[in-house]
């Protein structure tokens, strides 16, 4: 059960980064609302295999949304999980200084991860120049984003684990 919000929350990030993107013709300011679930997934959870499953299913919605071969954005998601994993047992995310450094850094390591992966799976690819003009914007974005993401996440999943224990007792 502790899969499903991490899920469902990755599918509503997915819609509403599409909604941004098409609604205000965005292209490189639309914030990249699924590496802030993966981010958040990586903080709260941890190592849990939870967080790894549903970090690889939000990879997978995200490689079904933009229209990427199937497993590059699996492999940036569970891999961003396990680095900011890392950086979560070192550094402390709770507060606004740390909410500012994990989406400054969450954002230069997916790029980093997307390029390497797509340069390493699918040889000589334009992606290099592309990602070169989304790192200040999506950086920007997601240490704006973060810090007001970040709790809200948080509350929805202590109620639904509330829920869960309610309903189970």
């Amino acid at each position: 059960m502790s899969v499903i919000l991490p899920i469902v929350l990755g599918l509503l990030a997915l819609c509403g980064e599409l909604f941004v993107r098409e609604a205000f013709a965005l292209t490189r300011w639309a914030p990249d609302f699924a590496v802030v679930i993966v981010l958040w997934l990586a903080v709260s959870r941890g190592w849990a295999i939870s967080a790894f499953l549903a970090a690889a299913v939000i990879g997978l919605m995200t490689d079904g949304f933009v229209g990427s071969p199937a497993g590059i954005h699996v492999l940036q998601a569970t891999l961003l999980v396990l680095l900011a994993g890392l950086l979560a047992e070192r550094v402390r995310f709770r507060s606004l200084p740390g909410r500012l450094l994990l989406g400054g850094a969450g954002s230069l390591v997916s790029l980093f991860l997307l390029v390497a992966i797509c340069r390493i799976f699918l040889g000589e690819t334009a992606i290099g120049a592309r990602v070169g003009s989304l790192v200040l914007p999506r950086t920007v974005l997601l240490m704006l984003v973060m810090p007001i993401a970040y709790p809200i996440l948080d509350r929805l999943d202590a109620f639904a684990s509330k829920r869960r224990e309610v309903g189970l007792g």
